[in-house]
């Protein structure tokens, strides 16, 4: 697959607030539609995400060296010793790969991202997803269907905020 697009982490740095909320609704969609397929991303992250915007938002998931069928394990345990923060749990422990894996990473790319948020209420609502996004089991994870929900939800406050004035967003800037 090529790279299509711009680097998400470029994308969010120009983008308003209430953009930053819906790419997440964006993104979630990408992961259900691989579910779908019966895979397991097993790599998400910011950098594994591109964008491409002109008349319409246009997300792609790409890097999928790491996948593996749903309900396949990743690697033997023991073949990583560095723990890095997307990573799920359960992938390191040997165990299967499942939806709740990649929403576990999906956590870290709304906490991330997240960061970029300057409204408080905002961010503390993401920083609450990012935490049941991040439970030790998978079992305890919200599925996708809920975050994006849930994310709407948000996507919807920040609308409002800012056609009240309580909220200065950045605007837009091109290039």
């Amino acid at each position: 697959m090529t790279y299509t697009g711009q680097a998400y982490d470029r994308y969010i740095k120009k983008c308003t607030q209430q953009e930053a909320v819906r790419t997440f609704i964006f993104v979630a969609h990408k992961l259900k539609e691989i579910h779908k397929k019966a895979y397991a991303h097993n790599d998400h992250k910011q950098n594994n995400i591109s964008i491409g915007v002109s008349k319409v938002v246009d997300i792609h998931i790409i890097e999928y060296s790491l996948s593996t069928r749903l309900g396949e394990v990743l690697r033997p345990s023991g073949e990583r010793s560095i723990r890095l923060p997307w990573y799920a749990p359960e992938l390191y422990a040997a165990k299967l790969s499942t939806p709740a894996s990649d929403v576990y990473s999906f956590g870290e790319v709304i906490a991330n991202v997240g960061k970029s948020v300057y409204n408080p209420n905002i961010n503390d609502a993401l920083t609450v997803h990012r935490m049941f996004a991040n439970k030790e089991r998978p079992a305890d994870r919200p599925t996708l269907s809920v975050l994006i929900k849930q994310l709407r939800v948000i996507a919807e406050a920040a609308d409002v905020m800012c056609l009240r004035g309580r909220a200065r967003f950045p605007q837009h800037q091109a290039g």
